[in-house]
């Protein structure tokens, strides 16, 4: 019985190191097509190695240059936008967004963010939900050890020091528990779209007769926040709120 086990974790790994080379291999050829210009075959390259279950931000971002080099320029915004979504400080994808957005119709601002909300949901993102809850779950056990020693140690100067450090650990631990669940509840509600026709008129309820509220026009991004039927209620980031159908989009 564990000679079986082991023959069949060994072959599992050698599943997963196959498809690691196979895709390594593929990516390789996806970035040697878009560098001599062959954009379209490019883009089947790429979008192989996603359908084979692979994700990163520089698969995605690559994806969305053979995109923008192609003139898809809605699709090389879902890109971008999903290479955002696993780094969202990388320079280089907020640079190409910013560009790619510049060649769109519709230029909707948001509303201006409280500062300190603003820097919050900054410093949140700084790390995954994993990760805060990791730095929360070591900093709690480093709280208890410490004030396990503060219980045993005897002279006042130590006890004062390790009381002090073990209250600096317990609020590292309180507050990385909190930007981990407020990570996981970003994440959870940026449930957002990318506009793929070329405009359609954003209704008020999620009926064709119903009243046009205004339009909006190919790569636009907005918020999703509810599906009804063949409709979805979406949200632009100047709050204009509104319905459409689900198939003139794709979720990023």
């Amino acid at each position: 019985m564990k000679k079986m086990f082991y023959i069949f974790v060994l072959l599992f790994q050698s599943a997963i190191l196959y498809a690691n080379e196979n895709n390594e291999a593929e990516f390789d050829k996806a970035n040697n097509l878009y560098k001599g210009n062959h954009y379209d075959k490019a883009i089947v390259s790429y979008n192989a190695i996603i359908n084979s279950g692979y994700e990163s931000s520089d698969l995605y971002f690559n994806l969305a240059n053979a995109y923008y080099k192609s003139d898809s320029i809605a699709a090389a915004i879902l890109y971008y936008e999903k290479a955002k979504k696993i780094a969202p400080f990388d320079e280089d994808i907020l640079v190409n967004l910013k560009i790619a957005n510049l060649r769109i119709k519709d230029k909707i601002e948001q509303p201006d963010e409280f500062a300190l909300s603003k820097w919050v949901n900054t410093f949140t993102l700084t790390k995954s939900a994993d990760k805060w809850a990791i730095q929360s779950i070591v900093s709690f056990f480093v709280c208890c050890s410490l004030f396990a020693l503060y219980m045993w140690v005897k002279t006042r100067g130590q006890k004062q020091m390790l009381f002090v450090i073990s209250i600096v650990f317990f609020l590292v631990a309180v507050s990385s528990l909190f930007f981990a669940n407020k990570n996981y509840s970003i994440q959870q509600t940026s449930n957002t779209g990318v506009l793929f026709i070329e405009s359609i008129q954003v209704k008020s309820a999620p009926d064709e007769k119903s009243t046009n509220l205004f339009e909006i026009h190919l790569g636009s991004t907005f918020t999703i926040l509810e599906e009804n039927g063949n409709y979805s209620r979406i949200k632009l980031l100047n709050t204009n709120e509104g319905w459409i159908k689900s198939s003139a989009f794709r979720a990023i």
